[in-house]
């Protein structure tokens, strides 16, 4: 149905929460604009299941899977990929419904998947994933040919959403405006530049654990003026990402209020090319670098309490992370590795950082950069806008950045852009060993007894490869009222720090 037509809520509760950005479309395939779209597409669709930040698996249309043995796929003319003999066999359940009263089949399913498909976002997460070839066996069951195994293909999977294949197929604007939703609630308006206002579907299969009826969504992209409209009562939960805004709430400036903090699977740090500059190839230049900044005061100096200082390739969330630590700051151990190398006054270390031009990044690089003087090493700092960057970075045109990753709850989602035959060479290792393992451990179908020694060599021998330098672990915080449980927030995220509406619940 279209917004217009939707019912009214029921008698009950009402959450007001602001975020950042208004989606521009209601496809769950094209929202990639912050904490705003993906609470909206999260709250309108279900997966077929749902990894939270803690790693655990909530099953959602799919009531079970399993890999099984299958030869009955065979490529398509022309493809470049043939299925390796193993599907996966997904289970839905029974009496599931669309907002508009139709049944959830398999036929849904396997058009939601190749929908996602064709997007970048989707053709990436579905790379193993033989999805053209997908085939109901009933109205309950689909069949997914792999192309291969990974650590990763479940919780990849779980980032596709479920519509419904009928009424997508009727106009674009049921795809865009006039979405039927598979989720916890259903689109009851959505005033441009204004709000949207989802309902609580009482016919969703889990609705007795949904608490709000109504959620109001309010849009303002400065935080600033999200933070006074929290602190003025307009908002019972409210988005946060810089350092005043957290200090505010947990200074006691709103009666009551707390903020919730989200661990987020990302990381950022100083990145080197070891492989397209000659000028970062001895390890001597690399770890001089890092003796030179110290990055603890770095990070807390200038980003304060939005992040986490790093120490690793992994967030200290996830679970094969292990401790490295941070260089010491040690200005004469720098200028000594600095000398064995060749550099020296009258032939300084000089080499161009380029950064995009959001967030803290230019602040870090200025400071660092104030450091790396010290040492005698010379850091340009030069600033592009994020397309930009992202093009220099594909083409190898980088030196030094820095740079982000944002993965999954098993590490190899993390680092899976250090591998080698990816375009990008600024985060790869230009060493057979350090290659070899990291295949190793991304591969691996092992279980965390087995994997997780793998990963700890890798992170201790990055630590002295030191072509990453880690800055901070990124989090996500909302400040939380005293009339929601802000206890329920961190059990309602993905690993990405995106946030359901289903699982929040209100103050005891």
């Amino acid at each position: 149905p279209a917004a217009d037509d939707a019912p009214a809520p029921a008698d009950g509760s009402v959450l007001r929460i602001g975020l950042d950005n208004e989606p521009n479309t209601m496809d769950p395939t094209q929202q990639a604009d912050g904490q705003g779209s993906m609470f909206v597409s999260m709250s309108l669709f279900d997966g077929l299941w749902k990894m939270a930040a803690s790693g655990d698996q909530i099953m959602m249309v799919a009531e079970s899977y399993e890999i099984v043995d299958d030869d009955s796929a065979s490529a398509e003319p022309g493809a470049s990929q043939e299925p390796m003999g193993k599907s996966l066999v997904v289970s839905l359940r029974d009496g599931l419904t669309f907002s508009n009263g139709d049944p959830i089949t398999a036929e849904d399913v396997i058009w939601s998947y190749q929908f996602a498909a064709s997007g970048t976002a989707g053709a990436m997460r579905l790379s193993n994933v033989a999805v053209k070839m997908a085939r109901a066996e009933d109205d309950l069951t689909v069949v997914f040919p792999l192309y291969a195994e990974s650590p990763t293909l479940i919780e990849d999977l779980s980032l596709i959403y479920i519509m419904e294949k009928a009424w997508c197929e009727q106009s674009e604007d049921n795809i865009n405006i006039h979405p039927v939703a598979s989720g916890a609630y259903e689109l009851g308006s959505w005033e441009s530049g204004m709000g949207i206002t989802l309902l609580k579907r009482a016919d969703y299969y889990d609705a007795a654990n949904v608490a709000y009826d109504e959620v109001d969504i309010t849009f303002i992209a400065s935080e600033d003026t999200r933070l006074l409209a929290f602190e003025n009562g307009d908002f019972d939960i409210a988005y946060l990402s810089n350092s005043f805004s957290i200090d505010e709430i947990n200074a006691g400036a709103v009666d009551g209020a707390t903020t919730a903090l989200i661990p987020v699977q990302s990381l950022t740090g100083f990145q080197m090319n070891t492989i397209d500059f000659d000028v970062f190839t001895d390890q001597n230049v690399r770890q001089a670098i890092g003796y030179a900044i110290d990055v603890p005061t770095l990070v807390q100096a200038i980003c304060g309490s939005a992040f986490t200082v790093a120490d690793s390739i992994l967030p200290s969330s996830n679970w094969a992370y292990v401790s490295c630590g941070n260089y010491p700051q040690d200005i004469e151990k720098a200028k000594s590795l600095l000398a064995d190398a060749g550099y020296d006054e009258s032939n300084p270390l000089t080499f161009t950082c380029t950064i995009s031009d959001q967030g803290y990044n230019y602040q870090l690089a200025v400071a660092a950069q104030d450091m790396l003087k010290q040492a005698g090493i010379n850091m340009e700092v030069e600033t592009k806008d994020g397309a930009t960057l992202m093009s220099m970075i594909l083409g190898n045109e980088i030196q030094f950045s820095i740079n982000s990753y944002m993965g999954s709850y098993d590490p190899a989602g993390v680092v899976n852009s250090r591998r080698p035959g990816l375009p990008a060479h600024l985060s790869a290792y230009a060493d057979g060993e350090l290659e070899a393992l990291l295949e190793e451990a991304c591969n691996s179908m092992d279980g965390q007894d087995i994997r997780g020694p793998l990963w700890k060599e890798l992170q201790e021998r990055t630590y002295d490869y030191a072509n990453f330098i880690p800055l901070y672990e990124s989090n996500v915080y909302y400040a939380v009222s005293s009339s929601v449980d802000g206890a329920s927030l961190p059990g309602s995220s993905l690993a990405d720090g995106y946030l359901f509406a289903d699982y929040i619940k209100p103050a005891a």
